[in-house]
Order: C-alpha cells, then sequence, then structure tokens
C-alpha cells in the first residue's frame, strides 16, 4: 500500500520506479532527462478545486514542440498511464495524424502495463488494439485525425500526437470536433 501510495503521489516516481520499454538491452526502467523530469511534472502538477471538489491538473492546455526521437511520446504514454491508473473514471483520448501511429501508442501503454508489477497492475474491461479500459472506470482509446476524431466525446485528456501533420484541409473542422470535449469537465 505505501508503494501505490508513492506512486500515486508522485508520476515521476511511478515512471522512474514502474514504466518499463523496449531498448537494447531489452525492456528496461525509463532513465528520465532533465527535460523529461520537467514534462512530466507540467502534466502531473494537480491542485484542490473547490467547485467540482477534486483534484485536478495544474497547467490544463499544453504544447510541447520538439525535435523527433525526444521520448515526447514515451514520456506521454508514461503520464496517461500514471492518470488513468491513479485517477478513477478519467477518459483519454490520443490522436495521432494516421491510425497506425495511434495504435502503436496505445500498444506502447498496453506493454508497460503488462509488465507492471502484480499488486499495481488494473482490472481491465477492455483491452482491444484502439482501447483500454480499466475495472477503475478509466479508460484509454485512440483516432486517427479527421473532421471528427472526438465528437460525441467527454475527455478528460487529450493527447494530439504530432498536430503539425494534420491536414490544413480539415484543421478547423478538426479542432471543432476537439475543443468542445475538453470542456465538458474543469478538469479537461
Amino acid at each position: 500500500m505505501e508503494e501505490l501510495d508513492k506512486c500515486s503521489e508522485s508520476v515521476i516516481y511511478f515512471v522512474e520506479n514502474y514504466c518499463t520499454f523496449k531498448n537494447d538491452k531489452g525492456r528496461t526502467l525509463v532513465k528520465l532527462r532533465d527535460y523529461q523530469h520537467k514534462t512530466l511534472h507540467l502534466f502531473g502538477d494537480e491542485v484542490w478545486d473547490p467547485i467540482s471538489e477534486s483534484v485536478i491538473p495544474k497547467n490544463r492546455r499544453i504544447t510541447i514542440m520538439q525535435s523527433r526521437q525526444t521520448a515526447k511520446t514515451t514520456t506521454t504514454s508514461c503520464y496517461i498511464i500514471w492518470m488513468l491508473l491513479f485517477h478513477p473514471d478519467k477518459t483519454a483520448l490520443v490522436v495521432a495524424n494516421k491510425a497506425r501511429t495511434g495504435l502503436e501508442i496505445i500498444s506502447k501503454i498496453k506493454e508497460v502495463i503488462e509488465d507492471l508489477p502484480y499488486f499495481m497492475k488494473p482490472g481491465m474491461l477492455n483491452l482491444s488494439a484502439n482501447k483500454l479500459k480499466f475495472e477503475n472506470g478509466s479508460s484509454v482509446s485512440t483516432a486517427a485525425a479527421s473532421k471528427s476524431p472526438a465528437t460525441g466525446d467527454s475527455l478528460n485528456l487529450l493527447y494530439i500526437d504530432e498536430v503539425a501533420l494534420i491536414p490544413a484541409n480539415i484543421i478547423n473542422e478538426y479542432w471543432a470536433s476537439v475543443y468542445p470535449t475538453l470542456s465538458s469537465f474543469r478538469g479537461s
């Protein structure tokens, strides 16, 4: 129980001690760089919201501009796992420029969850290629960038991967579809 408490209180503690990814040495823990620490703090810092009577993200709208191959997806995947494991009834959506990319991110999330120790693994209600739903009511799914990737959804977290690659001819309709999903909860 103490270990679960430490993990629930600190996304960085959780990532450094429990998130493993494939590399040249097999599956190993993530060695966070300084900018990843900053990013995880940016994502994971929370405040009490008296109106909703719940803990909500301190930083609600985050844009990260980084070069390729700087572990953005790894870092974000770890945060998504932490949020879903330790915050019941949360919904996350991963939107990518191509369906294949979204499925790869969900697969990466699955692999980390599969590698968690038994006492930390969530009960799973749905474990498909494009959606994970946990017994605690939280879920993550993926959609390809389109004119309406999230119409009708109520989201706590929207992760848009490589937004610069969303075609210019659909970006206005895309954003019109996505923005209302973030307005449905104070802590989205």
